[in-house]
C-alpha cells in the first residue's frame, strides 16, 4: 500500500495479536489512513464488494506439518500453517465464498505452496473464475495464483 497512494484495503485475520502487530506495521509505513483491520474468520466481518481479494491463507498439509521444521513452527501459530489433510481446506472456503464479495472483473490472488498451484487452479476453475495464471518465486517454485471473476 506504501507504492500505491490512492490503494485503500480491509485487511482480515481471526487473530487479535498478529492484526494488532498488523496495525504496527501499518503505522511505521505511513499507511494506517488508508487500511482497516477487522478480526474475524474469513469474510465473517464482510459486507463489501471489492475490485481485489488478496489472501495467504494456510496451506501446509498434515503430512509437511508433522515433517515441519521447528524454525518455522516456533515462529509461526499453527493456525496460520495447518492447511488441513491436502493444504487445501481454506483455499476451499475462500474460492466457494469470494464471489459474493467480489465487483465484477475483480481479481483474487492467492498464495499457495510449492505443488498447490494446478489444484488451486481446479479449484477457481469449477466456481467459475477465469483468466487463472500461476506466478512462480525467485527460486522457480509456485507461489501465487491469479483468476478474475465474471459472473
Amino acid at each position: 500500500m506504501a507504492e500505491a497512494p490512492r490503494l485503500y484495503g480491509v485487511a482480515i485475520d481471526l487473530s487479535g495479536p498478529a492484526l494488532r502487530v498488523a496495525a504496527g506495521n501499518a503505522d511505521r509505513l505511513a499507511v494506517s489512513d488508508r487500511i482497516e483491520f477487522r478480526q474475524g474468520n474469513w469474510f465473517e466481518p464482510v459486507e463489501e464488494h471489492f475490485d481485489l481479494i488478496l489472501s495467504n491463507p494456510p496451506y501446509i498439509d498434515d503430512i509437511a506439518m508433522a515433517a515441519l521444521s521447528p524454525e518455522v513452527g516456533q515462529f509461526d501459530p499453527e493456525i496460520a500453517l495447518r492447511g488441513g489433510a491436502d493444504g487445501l481446506s481454506a483455499y476451499r472456503i475462500i474460492i466457494s465464498e469470494a464471489p459474493a464479495y467480489l465487483k465484477e472483473g475483480a481479481y483474487i490472488l492467492l498464495e499457495i505452496g510449492f505443488d498447490q498451484g494446478e489444484a488451486v487452479s481446479e479449484l477457481l476453475q469449477k466456481r467459475g473464475f477465469s483468466d487463472i495464471s500461476v506466478y512462480q518465486d525467485l527460486a522457480g517454485n509456485d507461489r501465487i495464483v491469479k483468476a478474475m471473476y465474471i459472473t
